[in-house]
Order: C-alpha cells, then sequence, then structure tokens
C-alpha cells in the first residue's frame, strides 16, 4: 500500500507555513513580546476551558447519536475544516462527518456573527471587555 503525503510530509506546503510564521513573527514589537507572559497564562486556562467544554460537548453527542468519539471530537474542535479533514484522513476516521460538522459551524458562525454580535451587546457580555479595551486604550 502507497503512503499518501500529508500536509506534514509535502516540502512547499511546509515551506509556505514556515515563511508565513517569519512573516506574522517579524510584525511583533518589543513591547507586545514583553507583555505576553501574561497572555499566555489567561489564554492558556480559556483554550482548557474551551477544550474541555467541547470534548464535553463531542462526548455527548457521540453518547446521544452512536457516533465514534474521534469522529466526532474532530467535528467539535476548533480547528481549520482543511486541518481536520487531513486529520480526520490520516487516522482513518469519517472525512465527510468532520467536514460536514465544520462546514456547518462555519456558516453559521459567519452567517449569523452580526446577530450574535448584536445579542451579546444587548445582554451586556462584551461590557468587561469593554472596559479592558479602554485601560488599554488609556496605557498607549
Amino acid at each position: 500500500m502507497a503512503r499518501q503525503p500529508t500536509a506534514s510530509t509535502c516540502g512547499p506546503n511546509w515551506f509556505g507555513q514556515f515563511l508565513i510564521g517569519i512573516s506574522i513573527g517579524s510584525r511583533f514589537k518589543r513591547e507586545v513580546v514583553l507583555r505576553l507572559p501574561r497572555v499566555f497564562v489567561s489564554s492558556a486556562v480559556f483554550i482548557l476551558i474551551l477544550a474541555t467544554l467541547l470534548f464535553g460537548y463531542a462526548a455527548l453527542l457521540c453518547w446521544l447519536t452512536g457516533l465514534d468519539l474521534a469522529s466526532a471530537t474532530l467535528g467539535a474542535s476548533p480547528g481549520g475544516l482543511v486541518e481536520m479533514a487531513i486529520t480526520a484522513q490520516t487516522l482513518h476516521l469519517s472525512v465527510g462527518l468532520v467536514t460536514g460538522f465544520h462546514v456547518v459551524r462555519a456558516f453559521l458562525v459567519n452567517g449569523f456573527a452580526t446577530k450574535f454580535w448584536v445579542e451579546f451587546h444587548r445582554v451586556g457580555l462584551f461590557t468587561g471587555l469593554d472596559w479592558i479595551a479602554s485601560r488599554l486604550k488609556r496605557h498607549r
């Protein structure tokens, strides 16, 4: 059985990702990098909470529908459609199911982002974020 190329084994794809990383990294300013440790802690906590919630959603979905847990987890993960489809193919999981989950998610997020934004503001979800943004503007 021939080995199929994946995104990590293809030279041009790897080199393109490398150049994107250099481009992003070269735009950081020293003062931004010095603040990163504080941002890292809050980001790490948020990522752990999000990963736990999404895995719980995948486990509940698996229990309710009988889907396999690995495919449901990839379908619920916040990664990009292409990356999750390649991961599903590499792990011999249901590529169509994972792709379907991400297409529906992309449609809902992009199609209803404005509606969600208005509702979140109406219930005051962003009040704390507005306060943080105003404090950051004063420090500049």
